[in-house]
């Protein structure tokens, strides 16, 4: 079941019982993170006599103590034009002179970058009173992400006006024919099948920032002079 978590929250990990059942339970866990925010991975048990083995890319960089106090913090700062995959195993040792080791259960930490939507002004913002206005805004992300398809993830945009009405339009482009203040944001589309389903996540509120434009009707109309002959 997919369990959405806010940003800096802890992964409830139920360490043992996924240690226990690790030969029979093939699905990948898929924790996805943002980029450059921590995130903390706290596994679940009663066992106060084990001792934890966290390792990072291959690498044994943690030797924590039991499991309630046994939490991995981490931040990957390395997906800033492409998204990244970094495997944590974990794995459990109730004493560490007889060397038992349980057999590690393997967590897949997807990183997300952080991105900035920006707007193409428009040649022209403002119209005349009574003018008819007939526009396109195009957006774009200051830096794209070059590796969307490999994860199967998308990245609508979420069109806006001022008062928070959502507009139908997803794509690139807006086009506009009423003045107002018009608001773009990006979301991530998570994949809803295959291996990289999310088994949680911890993204943060502000992994992508959006921009706006305000298009205006209200240039004066000029007067026509009177005429006089003499």
């Amino acid at each position: 079941m997919k369990k959405t978590i806010t940003s800096f929250a802890v992964f409830a990990l139920l360490a043992f019982a996924q240690i226990a059942t690790a030969q029979t339970t093939p699905e990948p866990i898929n924790f996805y993170v943002t980029n450059g925010e921590e995130f903390t991975l706290t596994p679940q048990g009663d066992n106060s006599a084990s001792k934890l083995f966290w390792r990072i890319d291959g690498a044994l960089t943690e030797i924590l103590g039991n499991v309630a106090g046994g939490a991995l913090k981490k931040t990957f700062s390395d997906a800033t034009t492409g998204i990244t995959t970094h495997t944590i195993k974990l794995s459990v040792i109730a004493d560490l002179l007889a060397g038992c080791e349980s057999d590690p259960v393997e967590y897949n930490i997807i990183v997300l970058p952080k991105l900035q939507v920006t707007l193409q002004i428009p040649t022209k913002t403002n119209f005349c009173v009574g003018a008819d206005i007939d526009l396109t805004l195009n957006a774009s992300f200051a830096t794209p992400v070059s590796n969307l398809a490999q994860y199967g993830i998308e990245l609508p945009f979420e069109w806006s006006t001022e008062d928070g009405t959502i507009l139908s339009e997803t794509g690139s482009a807006l086009k506009v024919v009423e003045a107002g203040l018009y608001k773009c944001i990006a979301k991530y589309k998570l994949p809803v099948e295959g291996v990289l389903i999310p088994t949680a996540t911890s993204l943060a509120t502000n992994i992508i920032t959006g921009t706006s434009q305000q298009i205006q009707k209200n240039l004066p109309l000029p007067k026509v002079p009177v005429i006089t002959l003499f």
